[in-house]
């Protein structure tokens, strides 16, 4: 008898497992950027993840996100829960090397003063299901989606912004 309910139990496992044959869709929601200075941005990006599978994704996103297939952005999401066949916004931070981004700085500033309005993005990771709210089964992701890049007008403003505060705080330092 004991061996009856283990078998079943593990069948139900291999079920629900087949069930999670589809991975998560993320789809970009906004993002917001503060120069930190010269070489460095800290970035957010919000993303959407709608859990098309028969049972919820709980956990942590592991994540990677690239340019012209250079990672540049990679880590752990906050604990995340989205429903079975519902999703949930969840959000990635970090301060990011402009280098990483487009190779230089200056290529990234070209790029928005002649206009770029956005850039392809992959996001690659992966998320757990939890199975009999025991097992976690990876569900894995891999996507391509477009993420807008700052506007001309307030990169402008905010770099003079950044200039102005930066000359205070030197005359501030002489005085």
């Amino acid at each position: 008898m004991r061996r009856l309910k283990i078998l079943i139990l593990l069948g139900l496992c291999f079920f629900l497992t087949g069930c999670l044959a589809r991975s998560p869709e993320i789809a970009f929601v906004s993002s917001e950027a503060k120069l930190l200075d010269a070489r460095t941005v800290s970035a957010k990006f919000n993303f959407s993840l709608r859990n098309p599978n028969n049972v919820p994704l709980n956990g942590k996103i592991d994540y990677a996100l690239f340019i012209a297939e250079r990672e540049f952005f990679s880590g752990q999401s906050e604990q995340i829960e989205a429903p079975a066949g519902g999703g949930v916004v969840f959000a990635l931070a970090q301060n990011i090397e402009l280098e990483k981004i487009f190779g230089s700085a200056t290529e990234l500033f070209n790029a928005i003063m002649q206009g770029q309005q956005s850039v392809k993005i992959r996001v690659a990771g992966q998320c757990a299901a939890k199975i009999l709210f025991v097992l976690d089964f990876p569900v894995k992701f891999d996507q391509t989606i477009e993420v807008p890049l700052p506007d001309r007008a307030r990169l402008e403003k905010q770099l003079r912004d950044q200039a102005a505060d930066s000359l205070l705080d030197s005359l501030k330092s002489l005085f």
